[in-house]
């Protein structure tokens, strides 16, 4: 993993293609841990540095990657409805409603 960065994404200048997508035991970890943040399927796919039809994929082919996202997608539903519980203001709590509804 030399052409990513501490947080596992790709490095600038770093061409995707084919082989550069293989699935590596960290990516479970990290995936969860992006979207803990709050941060959407698609939004972790691309911090990864893949496509989200490639993040799909190994959702259906990695168990381990697939209990990791669902998680994931348990620990951003939290982490969205905590920030629109402290929302101070309208636009706050309309954009949090929104990424809800999209979760």
């Amino acid at each position: 993993m030399t052409d990513r960065d501490g947080a596992g994404r790709f490095l600038p200048g770093h061409v995707l293609g084919g082989r550069d997508c293989v699935y590596e035991d960290g990516m479970a970890d990290l995936a969860y841990e992006i979207m803990s943040k709050g941060l959407s399927k698609t939004a972790a796919a691309g911090a990864i540095g893949i496509a989200r039809s490639t993040f799909a994929q190994w959702e259906k082919d990695h168990p381990r990657f697939s209990e990791a996202v669902k998680r994931g997608e348990a620990a951003r539903t939290l982490h969205l409805e905590q920030d629109l519980l402290a929302a101070p203001d309208g636009p706050t709590v309309t954009s949090r409603i929104f990424a809800l509804k999209n979760a």
